[in-house]
């Protein structure tokens, strides 16, 4: 019996022995294999530090770390980092990457990723880095494929600058957690995201600034048909939140989007809908008096491409609304409002903008007002 306990005991420890030298006895040969894989895949500047791999960190899987990766642009875009981040980190299944044509990517975890994505006026990407291969001969078809159980971006950022829009998006303080089996052709993507929305503009003017967003998002994945349908999906932006239904499908051989999308504000109350106002949403707002109802309801359904937009319809109303900070003298009540924009024919001259209604009241002092823009260009004004 001793012996056996010997024995056990011995094979456990070179097995320890074995779990910890690994990672360093390849330590070089994976380094230069990543190097290998950068210079023959990526038209850009790339640089990293440490590379930590490890059976004892994901055990029974094999964990793969890369610190400070920094991916900088070229020729036009040189100095213009792509995409800096502290720590990237994929853990993998070793059994599977030893004995198996399927690899299945436990996890990928990003610390503190930082993206910049910008499209210059001609329509060059910064992120268009791939090297083309140059070879005459197809490839062969390969068995091999891999499938993601979980990816995870713990305080990341995100700027956008498309110069050929006119439109950019700058997103911080990024969590997002994320699941899905990229393996199937049919499959449930499964989020969760929380952000700030530090300033969203189009043609030099901000729409949003300073929004706190949230969302939980189930859409079912098709990669046959190329289609994408939101299942039980919610977003909070400050207070407001917005349930969305419906699916987006991107047919074979075009660039053109199909999309039919509903949606409506689960919970109704003025105040959530005040949350959005410039101005409003500051330290105190939980001081605020408010009351009255708000609906959202919009729908959007047709084709996106470069020569149409979707037929949309998006509905605002509030009733009865009143707020009142406590350092102001007086309320704001009787809030009233019903606005109508919509589009039927997919072209986006076609816009009409209906402010039917609009009162307020200051306290003694009345506000009415409406105005229909028929047309964008050009314009029937009422």
């Amino acid at each position: 019996m001793k012996k056996i306990l010997i024995i056990v005991g011995a094979s456990l420890l070179v097995f320890l022995l074995l779990v910890i030298a690994v990672p360093f006895l390849f330590k070089d040969q994976i380094k230069k294999a990543v190097d290998q894989q950068i210079a023959e895949s990526i038209a850009a500047e790339v640089s990293y530090g440490d590379i930590d791999l490890s059976l004892i960190k994901r055990f029974p899987n094999l964990s793969l770390s890369i610190e400070s990766l920094t991916i900088v642009g070229q020729n036009q875009f040189e100095g213009d980092t792509l995409i800096s981040t502290d720590v990237l980190t994929v853990a993998v299944s070793l059994i599977d990457a030893i004995f198996s044509e399927q690899l299945e990517i436990k996890s990928i975890e990003l610390i503190r990723p930082d993206l910049q994505i910008i499209v210059d006026e001609d329509g060059s990407a910064n992120y268009d880095i791939a090297i083309e291969d140059q070879a005459e001969e197809p490839e062969e078809e390969s068995d091999y494929s891999f499938s993601i159980n979980r990816w995870d971006v713990e305080n990341g950022s995100i700027a956008y600058i498309d110069k050929q829009a006119g439109f950019s998006a700058h997103l911080e303080g990024i969590d997002h957690q994320g699941s899905g089996d990229f393996s199937k052709s049919q499959f449930d993507l499964v989020t969760s995201s929380a952000l700030l929305i530090d300033d969203l503009s189009y043609q030099g003017i901000s729409y949003l600034s300073q929004k706190q967003m949230s969302s939980d998002m189930t859409m079912e994945i098709n990669l046959v048909d190329s289609k994408y349908t939101f299942k039980q999906n919610e977003i909070n932006i400050n207070q407001l939140a917005i349930a969305f239904d419906g699916w987006v499908a991107m047919p074979e051989n075009s660039d053109d989007i199909n999309l039919d999308i509903s949606i409506s504000t689960p919970r109704n109350e003025f105040k959530d809908l005040l949350s959005l106002v410039p101005g409003m949403y500051v330290d105190g707002f939980e001081k605020l008096e408010a009351d009255g109802l708000v609906s959202i309801d919009g729908h959007l359904e047709g084709t996106y491409s470069t020569q149409q937009i979707p037929a949309f319809e998006l509905a605002l109303k509030v009733e009865n609304g009143m707020f009142h900070y406590p350092e102001l003298p007086s309320e704001v009540h009787d809030i009233n409002v019903d606005l109508l924009v919509a589009n039927s024919d997919g072209d986006v001259n076609s816009t009409l903008i209906d402010l039917s209604q609009l009162h307020m009241e200051f306290g003694e002092s009345p506000l009415d007002g409406s105005i229909k823009i028929d047309g964008l260009l050009p314009s029937k004004i009422d």
